[in-house]
């Protein structure tokens, strides 16, 4: 029974022994193997805008000679994994650079990579492959996009794409993959690093690919046209000219309404020849219209509501401009200024159900133009602001900094809104 008691014990001292050596906790630094290599720990990764040359470091492991770094497409494990077939490279020491075009794999932009990192040394085993997150196993770098159009750059018949400016290649053509057509990028777009694709068809998807002076694709970049409005939904208010100097003034076109009170007295107008640029006259011929004056920074603000009279404070002498919009969609201000600067606000105010207090959200707040002339030659016209509505509701507009010239509203609905149904009498 004695002997076969030490049998048991020196069959597992060693067991023991594998088992330390196999749960490590994952402190990859220290590997208490003496035939295997101390891991590297510290790495980090990231793609030159410029170049797309990747630039990794890391700490150096003690008594390393050398290392072997693998980059990849798709996730790579910490460990001892030993997979075939990804693109390894070795080097003496950190930091190390990865050329854009290599023998092994090309940097390719807007891609995810992989990387992670090993120390060898002569004599012993390669450490663990080491990345900078031990829950996932993987190092993940982003490489930028050389190609791009932001949500500000999308029309409903244009996209305006922007790229970065490359050490590698000189982009030269920008093709429309949906139709074939290549445009070849001038002097002025290259120096603006943008240009802007017109005559499209609304609500579609396009693809266009960045081409440099050898045909080479440098860039791609997909974005969708915005769907253009139904003008048949349209309801304009378009003509201003009622408006009660000292009083409050009502405009209305089906469930849109336009609230004008001028309590302190300080709106103006008159009528001018402009040229005007809309959905509705597209072609900016001129005409005459009601050019509207705010002529005040004395707008009525949250801070002068009063909760117990639901009022703006009446002993205030000033104005407001409220907008009633029934549904979602999108409102066009036609408004501009004389004066470089001065800016148009948009906001929507909610009435607090139980306090009877007032907030504010704005959701237009930007300089207006400010180089029209009223007698506009042809191309130069005044055109609108166009304004996403998420929600029904009150929205004022303001003018905070100065005056600005106002000449109406279209509020176009994202679906039909149906007339209330009359009741017929018999």
């Amino acid at each position: 029974m004695k002997k076969i008691n030490q049998y048991i014990i020196a069959a597992a001292i060693p067991l023991l022994g594998m088992l330390a050596a196999c749960t490590d906790g994952n402190d990859w630094t220290v590997d208490n193997s003496a035939s295997r290599q101390r891991t590297p720990d510290g790495l980090e990764a990231e793609i030159d805008s410029a170049t797309l040359n990747m630039e990794l470091k890391w700490n150096k492991a003690s008594g390393a000679t050398g290392y072997e770094v693998q980059v990849s497409e798709t996730p790579l494990m910490a460990g001892i994994d030993e997979t075939e077939g990804i693109a390894t490279f070795t080097t003496d020491a950190s930091p190390m650079t990865i050329d854009r075009i290599n023998d092994k794999i090309e940097i390719k932009e807007n891609t995810t990579y992989y990387v992670r990192v090993r120390a060898i040394q002569a004599g012993k085993n390669p450490s663990k492959w080491a990345t900078d997150d031990i829950a996932s196993g993987t190092y993940k770098v982003q490489s930028p996009a050389t190609l791009w159009i932001d949500d500000t750059g999308v029309g409903e018949k244009d996209l305006t794409m922007q790229w970065i400016k490359t050490k590698y290649a000189t982009p030269t053509t920008i093709v429309n993959q949906n139709t074939g057509e290549s445009h070849e990028i001038t002097d002025e777009e290259k120096e603006a690093l943008s240009y802007k694709a017109t005559g499209l068809q609304d609500g579609v998807e396009y693809t266009f690919t960045l081409l440099d002076e050898n045909g080479n694709q440098i860039g791609k970049t997909t974005k969708a046209t915005e769907k253009a409005p139904n003008m048949d939904w349209a309801m304009s208010v378009m003509d201003l000219s009622t408006w009660v100097k000292g009083g409050t003034t009502y405009l209305t076109d089906g469930k849109f309404t336009v609230e004008m009170n001028d309590h302190g007295g300080k709106f103006k107008g008159e009528f001018k020849d402009i040229r005007m640029i809309s959905p509705l006259n597209e072609t900016g011929e001129k005409l005459s219209f009601y050019r509207f004056n705010t002529n005040t920074k004395e707008f009525y603000s949250i801070d002068d509501w009063d909760p117990e009279t639901s009022q703006f404070d009446p002993n205030k002498s000033k104005e407001y401009i409220k907008l009633t919009i029934p549904a979602k969609g999108r409102l066009y201000v036609y408004a501009y200024t004389g004066t470089a600067g001065r800016t148009m606000v948009v906001a929507k105010r909610d009435i607090n159900p139980t306090t009877n207090e007032m907030t504010e959200e704005k959701i237009f707040d930007k300089a207006l133009d400010s180089n029209l002339k009223d007698n506009a030659p042809e191309g130069d016209a005044v055109k609108y602001e166009k304004i996403y509505i998420t929600e029904a509701g009150d929205y004022y507009v303001s003018s905070p900094n100065g005056a600005i010239y106002i000449y109406g509203f279209i509020f176009v609905p994202d679906e039909e809104i149906k007339q209330d149904p009359i009741d017929v009498i018999n």
